[in-house]
């Protein structure tokens, strides 16, 4: 059996039907002989470590950690990192789910370009408004973007790269991550739809979402490396 070339890292805490949601599809619409799939449950008490279980059985390559409470996003995303053995990472939220059987071709196409850092199939560009606060404003065109949406973004592991733990349990890790990437000379692209869709309003909040916004803008407000910042125009 050959290794694996890219891994996929899943976050659960309960929501089992959620995961399994996301898992039939992965499973349905994945060559699942390129991929390690790394689970990191934060401490669920329905049955989602048994489905787990159960699943890692019939997968070729299959890694569970299971923590004892819920550590939040950014911990669990960073001990999956740690587990993980390819040298390309995927972050795939448990409320995603995939309906195109290229999704994960299509992801990882633009490493063969060695200037890319970290894709997705949604991204955002960072703008300042006129009262110098920043907000992050969706994109649907492919091309150069300035961060990528979390439910789905790959990236290389990159020796120097990780995520934040700054950043807790919610909020803004992966448009750090980005940054990161972009302070090291890479690329971040937005693919348009690859066929990975999302439910937002099932993501998680601590209720510390302008307070981590706030941590970013202070650490890369500086840093020259926003391609975008528009000042809004009235047309009033």
């Amino acid at each position: 059996m050959t290794a694996p070339r890219v891994s996929i890292i899943v976050l659960t805490h309960n929501r089992l039907n959620l995961t399994k949601r996301l898992m039939q599809t992965v499973v349905e619409y994945t060559d699942l002989s390129e991929v390690e799939f790394i689970f990191v449950d934060n401490g669920s008490s329905d049955d989602t470590l048994e489905y787990l279980a159960r699943l890692q059985k019939s997968l070729p390559f299959g890694i569970i950690w299971s923590n004892q409470d819920n550590t939040g996003v950014t911990p669990g995303r960073i001990q999956g990192t740690h587990l993980s053995t390819t040298d390309l990472l995927v972050f795939l939220d448990n409320d995603a789910w995939v309906t195109d059987p290229f999704w994960l071709p299509n992801l990882l196409a633009p490493f063969r370009n060695p200037k890319v850092g970290a894709v997705g199939p949604s991204g955002s560009y960072v703008e300042r408004l006129p009262d110098e606060r920043w907000q992050f404003i969706p994109t649907y065109e492919p091309g150069l973007t300035d961060v990528i949406q979390g439910y789905c973004i790959a990236f290389r592991k990159v020796e120097g790269i990780t995520l934040d733990p700054a950043y807790g349990k919610f909020w803004h890790e992966e448009s750090d991550l980005c940054m990161q990437f972009k302070a090291a000379g890479y690329d971040i692209r937005h693919l348009g739809p690859i066929g990975v869709h999302h439910t937002p309003a099932l993501s998680g909040d601590d209720g510390t979402h302008d307070e981590k916004l706030a941590y970013f803008v202070s650490k890369w407000r500086d840093a020259g490396l926003f391609e975008l910042e528009r000042q809004l125009i009235s047309t009033g």
